[in-house]
């Protein structure tokens, strides 16, 4: 088995372990492969915004102006990449749903040996030299006014977030290609853990049984 067979195996096991999650929320919360990748695209926002927010004030700091530039270029493109993806999420559910009601046929998921390897490659990267700067084993450019523990943190927190950022486009990437679950209702979480606890807290009636009429040998004796 050679290593694109290899890749293509794990590819088919990691989209199983998402079709877990995804199988696990459509029954406890209602939610879709769309609902679950829309969270995602979420995380990696959040964490995209992070990097740029870390790379501009290292410019900020360090009164680089490069680094200024390139932190507010970063967090443009994530706002937008922002709209653009959760809009393409948005039209690919209506039409999935369309098919779906009309000739009750589902896209079909694909397994290849790319997806794995990317996602590992870059999330091996980032989380190497993350490692490398929060270790304090480089140096930083002496035309910056920052500290060498001010630069090794912003640069690890700025490395930190694109690991995380890769983790969870990962994840949109394989929640988007799970096989649609029938509409249901949507519930949220917190809802949801409310009615299990309070559910669980309920007191179970107690049956009650009928007073014995009888009390003593003589009582019964009399009866007879």
């Amino acid at each position: 088995m050679g290593l694109v067979d290899k890749l293509t195996e794990l590819d088919e096991y990691i989209w199983k372990q998402y079709e877990k999650v995804t199988q696990y929320c459509h029954k406890e919360y209602g939610w879709n492969k769309y609902d679950l990748a829309s969270k995602t695209l979420a995380g990696e926002t959040a964490s995209l915004s992070g990097s740029s927010t870390y790379i501009f004030l290292t410019g900020i700091e360090g009164n680089d102006t490069i680094a200024i530039t390139g932190g507010a270029v970063v967090g443009l493109v994530t706002v937008s990449n922002h709209y653009l993806k959760r809009n393409l999420i948005k039209r690919k559910e209506e039409r999935e749903i369309k098919l779906l009601e009309r000739t009750g046929a589902v896209n079909e998921h694909w397994f290849n040996a790319l997806r794995p390897a990317m996602a590992l490659g870059w999330t091996a990267i980032f989380g190497y030299f993350a490692y490398t700067f929060a270790t304090g084993q480089y140096h930083h450019p002496e035309s910056l006014s920052l500290s060498s523990e001010e630069y090794d943190l912003f640069s690890s927190l700025t490395l930190t977030s694109m690991f995380a950022f890769h983790i969870f486009k990962t994840s949109t990437d394989y929640f988007l290609d799970q096989i649609m679950t029938p509409p249901a209702k949507k519930k949220s979480v917190l809802k949801t853990l409310y009615e299990k606890v309070t559910g669980k807290l309920q007191v179970t009636p107690v049956l009650q049984l009928e007073p014995n009429k009888y009390h003593t040998i003589e009582d019964i004796v009399g009866d007879a």
